[in-house]
């Protein structure tokens, strides 16, 4: 397996990193409620991701079962939503719900990322056209506006240490046409 890897002086490099085993578990589901419009999707993942063998760098050891990169054991999203198909326009209101878990930003570095919840609104109309449909979106997301790391990892170097975060709470809109 190959992995980026951080070295003493906080510079990272690809290197050959030994055996790793991932095994784990995914659910999707849709209940359609016994109210016309309202259903309910879930999701939820469960992985685990490790070494199978302890690896030597220039950075240390890396024991055998640690925990690959980016790879949490936990992920999990749900979507609320009601189509209001009798009325003009079908307008349909979602809540979205996604849980990401902890994971190393990469192997056998301290630093974790995931960890964090949010929650997102939309509220979506249709619109026919003479050529095509129209698709106009309303959202907020990250209603709570949550904090975390999508990614990313601590050199110790403030000159190359690298995060991502993940988007603050924002509304918007988006505008679609297809045939």
């Amino acid at each position: 397996m190959q992995a980026r890897l951080l070295r003493p002086d906080g510079l990272t490099y690809g290197a050959n990193v030994g055996a790793s085993v991932s095994r784990g578990a995914e659910l999707s589901a849709t209940w359609i409620t016994p109210i016309k419009g309202l259903q309910l999707r879930i999701n939820g993942t469960y992985d685990d991701a490790h070494t199978t063998q302890s690896v030597s760098t220039s950075g240390g050891v890396i024991p055998s079962g640690s925990q690959l990169a980016s790879s949490p054991k936990w992920q999990f999203s749900e979507i609320l939503s009601y189509a209001a198909v009798d009325l003009p326009h079908e307008p349909t209101l979602s809540i979205i719900h996604h849980y990401r878990g902890s994971a190393p930003g990469l192997l056998g570095n301290s630093m974790r990322i995931g960890n964090y919840n949010t929650v997102d609104f939309q509220l979506t109309g249709h619109f026919h056209v003479p050529k095509g449909q129209l698709d106009l979106s309303l959202y907020a997301k990250n209603v709570g506006n949550s904090h975390g790391l999508s990614m990313g990892y601590d050199n110790g170097s403030a000159l190359v240490n690298q995060y991502y975060f993940i988007p603050p709470q924002s509304v918007g809109m988006t505008l679609n046409w297809h045939l």
